[in-house]
């Protein structure tokens, strides 16, 4: 795996959440799986499920948006 502040490590994650999120994922779910896979984190991809209760601004409260809680959720 690459290190994330690559130019070509960003679009790769850019374009796999985007595709995740026409999947049916939510925004946070899209972008953490989307760092996950292209990033060695040295997590388990079952930890895509921690994001799930963050989409829609946070349990569809319409809060802080799903893709930045998903992207802090990878980075942290």
């Amino acid at each position: 795996m690459c290190a994330l502040n690559t130019e070509d490590a960003v679009e790769r994650v850019r374009l796999r959440a985007r595709k995740n999120f026409s999947r049916g994922y939510n925004c946070s779910e899209a972008v953490f799986e989307a760092v996950l896979s292209e990033m060695d984190l040295g997590l388990p991809h079952e930890a895509m499920r921690l994001a799930t209760g963050f989409g829609g601004g946070v349990g569809l409260f319409g809060g802080t948006c799903g893709a930045i809680t998903g992207a802090t959720l990878a980075v942290s």
